[in-house]
């Protein structure tokens, strides 16, 4: 609650007054994650949130978001749990893919941020994650 009401509805990049009414992701402020840490960083309308994704944004205010958050800030630890695991697809597996995810995407930041290229199996883990997180959707109906 108290990241909620530290936002007061306004996007943690930009400043931008979001509804939070609306079914529309658009109307909504998103979670942010830290994909390396698994753990919530702020709330962001969907174009900072898109344009916040991308790795190579090098752009003051998103380094500067990520370098002083609003979690941080404010001195939380939020994990994250993605929506596919607050749907109701989360059991014992799912807590082993989401370990799985993070070590393979630090590993993928790492390389990337490194220069260096990324290790096949790394990529190939990515891939193998994300078939898997699939395959339990699909079970559950989602």
């Amino acid at each position: 609650m108290l990241l909620l009401e530290w936002h007061n509805r306004r996007c943690a990049i930009c400043g931008r007054l979001v509804s939070n009414r609306g079914v529309n992701r658009i109307d909504r402020l998103l979670t942010d994650h830290d994909h390396a840490t698994g753990l919530v960083r702020g709330l962001l309308c969907k174009g900072c949130n898109t344009t916040e994704g991308r790795l190579l944004i090098r752009s003051l205010r998103y380094v500067g978001y990520r370098q002083r958050h609003p979690t941080k800030i404010l001195g939380l630890t939020i994990p994250y749990r993605s929506t596919w695991m607050r749907s109701g697809a989360a059991h014992d597996g799912a807590e082993t893919l989401s370990t799985r995810h993070r070590t393979a995407v630090a590993a993928l930041l790492e390389a990337q941020q490194s220069g260096g290229t990324v290790p096949t199996e790394v990529l190939e883990e990515i891939v193998d994650v994300s078939a898997t997180a699939i395959r339990m959707l699909r079970a559950r109906g989602a």
